[in-house]
């Protein structure tokens, strides 16, 4: 037996999500008018999560049928999205489906709960890439290169290198946004920066009071850093618990720094950026189901990289 969704639960669902799709990639409009006046043409579609029944996309014989039918259950999407997900469910597992669901509702929320957020254009995010060590060196040039590629003006983005204590210590981080560190972390959460070895309260001692937004760590062991950097002034610090692919990395900063700069706050940006960097993984390399980042966003969740913010 088929447990759809009921035409009440259908408008709820096309409503939380703001009228578009729910893939973040995606987010078309499903709504609009039809040539006779007193018309409207949806092209829109309430998906199940888990499937409706025995032997569909996602199946959970553990819901009951109220559960299988209800909301909670269910996912908006445009139709080319909607025949997508349930083309490859290896790849769009329930758990990416429920995470498009919140990123899309999050965004129809901010949009209806403050329109003066809506920028046009894209905003100046500067962002700076520190890196140690020629094996670190690559993957900040690779990284460098997918963040100017992502509509960021590519005079924003900077590198430094062969980075140390005294040229972090000298550099002007005042001015950047964002300060990314591809450099070793080990297991005690201390950063080798050439002959240095700069402990986590070391370095939460030379970002803090800097203005930084957003700390990103992209290396193993990094999220060892975190408790240290909870008392600097960081609104929001990222950090891997893994040691991350490369593809993984390079698909994070392409969604991660485009979600910024088109005025998402942070949490979204990391949620939209996890979401789409996990797709690029194939299923043995999966690394989000073991919780390949973390975030740390304190009293900080609706930040935007807004200047002045």
């Amino acid at each position: 037996m088929r447990h759809d969704f009921s035409a009440r639960t259908k408008i709820a669902l096309a409503r939380r999500a703001g009228m578009c799709c729910s893939n973040p990639n995606c987010r078309k409009p499903t709504a609009g008018p039809h040539d006779d006046p007193s018309k409207a043409v949806n092209v829109g579609v309430a998906c199940h999560i888990t499937a409706a029944s025995p032997g569909g996309p996602r199946y959970d014989s553990t819901l009951s049928p109220e559960e299988r039918s209800s909301i909670r259950n269910a996912v908006w999407l445009c139709q080319t999205c909607a025949k997508l997900i349930d083309s490859d469910e290896v790849r769009f597992t329930a758990r990416v489906l429920q995470e498009w669901k919140w990123i899309a509702e999050q965004r129809a929320r901010q949009r209806v709960e403050t329109p003066s957020v809506a920028t046009p254009g894209l905003l100046p995010i500067r962002v700076l890439v520190v890196t140690a060590g020629s094996f670190f060196e690559r993957f900040a040039i690779k990284d460098v290169e997918t963040i100017q590629g992502v509509l960021l003006p590519s005079d924003q983005v900077h590198m430094l290198k062969d980075a140390n204590l005294a040229k972090i210590s000298q550099s002007l981080l005042e001015g950047y946004d964002v300060i990314q560190f591809d450099a070793h972390v080990d297991a005690d959460g201390a950063m080798i920066l050439g002959h240095d070895t700069v402990s986590p309260s070391q370095l939460a001692s030379l970002l803090d009071g800097r203005g930084i937004k957003c700390a990103l760590f992209m290396t193993c062991n990094s999220a060892n850093v975190i408790g240290a950097l909870h008392t600097t002034d960081i609104p929001c610090i990222i950090a891997s618990t893994s040691n991350l692919y490369v593809d993984f990395c390079e698909e994070f900063c392409r969604a991660f720094y485009s979600s910024l700069s088109k005025g998402f706050p942070l949490h979204e940006a990391f949620h939209h950026a996890n979401v789409l960097s996990s797709q690029a993984l194939t299923p043995s390399r999966d690394l989000r189901r073991e919780g390949s980042l973390c975030i740390s966003l304190r009293d900080y969740s609706g930040l935007t990289l807004r200047p002045g913010a």
